[in-house]
């Protein structure tokens, strides 16, 4: 959203799948997490007077949306949107946090990908809590009670590894 911000200019629209985001830059939700970037993003919706933000539903076949989202997953495939860093960086760093032996793990996930890529178009979500790691094809939305709830209901695993072998297995 910033870096869309940065290149608008008046008169331009910019649509995004994100109700989260719209809140947080432009309709006066109170930011808990990431602050900075939130008030990044405020002050330079603010400059930009006749800059519209308007949501529109992903996954839903509008070509610019689905055109954006092949990008995000390409760059998610090639680097990490968190870190920067090569995802082979990341893989390491996550073997090195999961419990097990992780000797498989760059195998498994890029299985992941590939099942990812077919099914969910490309969309593979991994996640650690303190229960343990949880894998699933797609991108919850965790927007809405289903989301949430859909999320609370897989299955739990003590590696990142094991989490990865049930989805990959046949």
């Amino acid at each position: 959203m910033i870096e869309a911000l940065k290149l608008a200019e008046p008169g331009d629209a910019i649509f995004t799948d994100s109700q989260y985001a719209i809140g947080m830059i432009a309709g006066g939700w109170n930011a808990q997490k990431n602050i900075e970037l939130v008030a990044e993003g405020r002050e330079l919706y603010r400059s930009k007077q006749g800059v519209e933000i308007r949501w529109i539903r992903g996954h839903n076949g509008h070509q610019h949306q689905e055109t954006a989202d092949a990008l995000a997953t390409h760059a998610a495939l090639t680097q990490s949107a968190i870190t920067g860093r090569p995802v082979d960086e990341v893989l390491l760093f996550l073997a090195e946090r999961s419990q097990g032996d992780e000797s498989r793990l760059p195998d498994l996930l890029r299985q992941a990908e590939r099942i990812a890529l077919e099914r969910a178009d490309g969309h593979l979500t991994i996640m650690r809590f303190t229960t343990g790691w949880k894998v699933m094809l797609g991108t919850p939305d965790l927007d809405s009670g289903a989301g949430r709830k859909e999320v609370g209901q897989l299955k739990s695993f003590e590696s990142l590894g094991q989490a990865l072998e049930e989805l990959t297995e046949p």
